[in-house]
């Protein structure tokens, strides 16, 4: 018999060779992608490893990840379904103990990812941080945090996931938890906040980290613009899927047509935002978030809470 190497491991994270895998999914955004590579690469340690899963694009694509072959430790190209296609794909391959999520005009903050990782070695409980960022919505000329402050245990439930949303560009990502519930489902529009579900469902940890990870920017061409009646649609399907019947009922009929035609959910979100300012901030406080709403424009506004970011949970 040959000789071989044996391995004898007593936990997961112990069998990866690498540190962080940053998995770049990308199709036919070649003029974008030299930009996104010279990015990660200024975050990119000895023990990292950047990889490229292109669904088999016509344009410069190739050329650019040739050009950037010093930073680039994988490039595979060859047909997909999806992005969560090419995700997965991107994670079967990958060797790092952690995973990060990166579409190809995105950017992640080498801050917001040194501190992940040492929160999550300090807490190996934990299979997912979702971490904050800042939303750029380029159609509509706006920008919003993505953030959820203290005093909200998120992860513990599916209602409040369902409810409070989640963004992939905010992953970060223990690698074994993929062992525990599943690669990202195939047949999902909204795969991220599904995936999310799919984490709380089968029992992994979820928190959200008070972390200012990445730029998330959303195009025209972006599928919460052009596919959003059908990830509306979706969300309801997988709220009946894994919530509480309770739960389903009433997040299905606050998204109903007549909540929408009559504004009963409007009024009714707005008052209960309304009681939450005022408890927390005064009088002086609900004042403030009445005239920033009614404000139209560029979005530039300042936010009620400026985000904390201490790397604390939610």
């Amino acid at each position: 018999m040959p000789a071989h190497e044996f391995f004898h491991y007593t936990n997961f994270d112990a069998a990866h060779a690498r540190r962080i895998s940053y998995i770049l999914f990308t199709r036919n955004r070649g003029s974008q992608l030299g930009k996104t590579i010279a990015d990660v690469t200024r975050s990119l340690r000895a023990d990292d490893e950047l990889i490229v899963v292109d669904g088999a694009s016509t344009d410069s694509t190739e050329e650019v990840v040739i050009r950037h072959r010093n930073s680039v430790h994988i490039f595979l190209s060859e047909h997909d379904r999806s992005a969560q296609h090419a995700v997965n794909k991107g994670v079967l391959l990958s060797h790092g103990k952690y995973i990060i999520l990166l579409p190809d005009e995105d950017r992640v903050h080498s801050s917001g990812v040194e501190m992940a990782v040492e929160v999550m070695e300090k807490n190996p409980h934990i299979d997912l941080l979702v971490c904050g960022g800042t939303k750029h919505f380029l159609v509509r000329k706006m920008s919003r945090v993505f953030y959820y402050g203290p005093g909200m245990n998120y992860g513990s439930t599916v209602e409040l996931q369902c409810t409070h949303g989640s963004c992939a560009n905010a992953f970060f990502i223990r690698r074994s938890v993929f062992a525990k519930v599943g690669l990202f489902p195939l047949d999902s529009i909204a795969w991220d906040p599904m995936w999310v579900v799919q984490c709380i469902y089968y029992g992994g940890v979820v928190k959200f980290a008070r972390i200012n990870f990445f730029d998330h920017y959303i195009t025209e061409d972006s599928i919460s613009h052009t596919r959003e009646p059908e990830m509306r649609a979706e969300r309801m399907r997988f709220v009946k899927m894994y919530g509480s019947p309770e739960f389903a009922r009433a997040y299905c009929r606050e998204r109903s047509i007549w909540y929408r035609l009559f504004g009963i959910r409007r009024v009714k979100n707005f008052v209960y935002s309304a009681r939450k300012v005022l408890r927390k901030h005064g009088a002086g406080g609900l004042v403030y978030w009445v005239v920033s709403r009614s404000k139209k424009g560029t979005g530039k506004k300042r936010p009620l809470v400026t985000p904390v970011w201490d790397g604390g949970f939610s």
